[in-house]
């Protein structure tokens, strides 16, 4: 192969390679919008930051700063919030969520166990889990979702009825 043919691939495949690594090792923060998790080119509070092959992390500051916890061989992992939904009515005429900070979380395997965690003060959890399809409950409520090894499945689960003012 000629020179120019050589270097003609690699400049084809070097945005593929920069692409392919720097999407696997960054930390992606994610806001919950309320109605489900988008990604956020900002660093804002109340974030739920994820990375493959990484325990997720919950606060303002990028997770370089905390503690880089891999997760356990066979594992995958959950992060979520637990909030409920405010809508305005005569008073206010907008949409809100209240996070439910120190509720129960209870995740069931199915036809496997059951599993408990508690949200954080931003109504936020995470844990490693078994890949598997789950049942998540808060205050009753319950959503289901798949937990896959090596990765991170975003839970929103709404811990109660609509109110309005």
């Amino acid at each position: 192969m000629k020179q120019s043919a050589k270097t003609a691939l690699l400049l084809m495949l070097t945005p593929l390679i920069f692409s392919c690594s720097s999407n696997a090792t960054a930390w992606t923060p994610y806001l919950f919008n309320g109605t489900g998790f988008q990604p956020s080119m900002d660093a804002p509070s109340k974030a739920l930051w994820v990375r493959p092959g990484f325990f997720p992390y919950s606060g303002q500051d990028s997770p370089q700063a905390a503690a880089n916890i891999k997760l356990p061989k066979g594992t995958g992992a959950v992060a979520g919030i637990c909030y409920l939904q405010t809508s305005g009515g005569k008073i206010a005429n907008q949409n809100m969520i209240t996070p439910l900070p120190d509720e129960q979380i209870t995740m069931k395997l199915v036809g496997e166990g059951v599993f408990v965690s508690r949200t954080d003060e931003n109504g936020y959890f995470t844990d490693a889990l078994y890949p598997g399809d789950y049942e998540f409950y808060c205050r009753g409520m319950k959503v289901t979702g798949k937990i896959r090894q090596g990765e991170t499945t975003l839970i929103p689960i709404r811990g109660g009825k609509r109110m309005a003012d």
